[in-house]
């Protein structure tokens, strides 16, 4: 089980008895100086990877006519199982959702900010 956490920078991953196996501390950790900062959406586990979708910026952004708009992260950030991350992929597009396809090593992204909203990643 992992545990995101969207306000501070910090990924916890549980056993099977919920007893905590590590943290993942990002660089900001407990930064509490921008309450607007974003870090970690959603999680997934599979067989090899913990993936996170992850922000690290200011959740909202001024549009053109200067509205507050909500920013999605764009990065999936690649843990092994051992909490070691092993790689980061930044998509350049606003990740809504993801599902992982583990049979053929894909990540399908819905994103926000694209004209076909749908598509996928290879991570092997």
């Amino acid at each position: 089980m992992a545990l995101a956490y969207t306000n501070y920078d910090i990924l916890s991953v549980f056993d099977k008895n919920g007893d905590i196996k590590f943290n993942f501390l990002g660089e900001m950790e407990f930064e509490s100086e921008n309450p607007n900062f974003k870090f970690f959406n959603q999680v997934r586990i599979t067989d090899e990877y913990i993936i996170a979708s992850y922000l690290g910026d200011s959740g909202i952004k001024l549009d053109d006519n200067k509205r507050p708009k909500g920013v999605q992260p764009g990065k999936l950030l690649f843990f092994n199982l051992a909490g070691k991350l092993e790689k980061v992929i930044d998509t350049g597009h606003q990740i809504m959702t993801f599902a992982v396809d583990e049979d053929n090593s894909r990540v399908f992204c819905y994103f926000t900010d694209r004209e076909v909203p749908i598509g996928y990643i290879n991570y092997e």
